[in-house]
């Protein structure tokens, strides 16, 4: 079993960025057979159930997200413990935390658990 590392810096634009990585991740894992996960801060949520605080989260955001992991046949790993693993630091009306580090993966077998800084998925 071999790890890639994998940072997307090509683009400073923030509805860019996610699509280039999206279309990247993609294209790496397309042709292997077997299993595959990704573990990572994807700086992106599926919806407002990963977000607490100031506003929602861009709905076509979440939906892009949705769509990738729904055509790549990944499966988010369900997260025991801590549930959001970025806050912005700010107190009051403008505290913001989010789900943002995932595992995510193709499920050919049963690989067991994953856990990692006190998030077990």
């Amino acid at each position: 079993m071999g790890f890639m590392e994998y940072k997307n810096l090509a683009s400073t634009d923030v509805c860019i960025r996610p699509m280039k990585l999206w279309a990247d991740l993609t294209r790496l894992h397309s042709p292997f057979i077997g299993p595959w996960i990704f573990v990572g801060d994807f700086n992106a949520v599926l919806g407002d159930h990963e977000k607490r605080g100031k506003r929602l989260p861009p709905k076509l955001s979440c939906e892009d997200f949705l769509l990738w992991t729904n055509a790549n046949q990944l499966t988010h790993l369900t997260t025991i413990g801590v549930h959001f693993t970025w806050a912005n630091g700010r107190a009051g009306n403008e505290f913001v935390v989010l789900r943002l580090d995932l595992a995510i993966w193709i499920v050919l077998l049963s690989l067991g658990t994953y856990v990692t800084d006190g998030i077990t998925a």
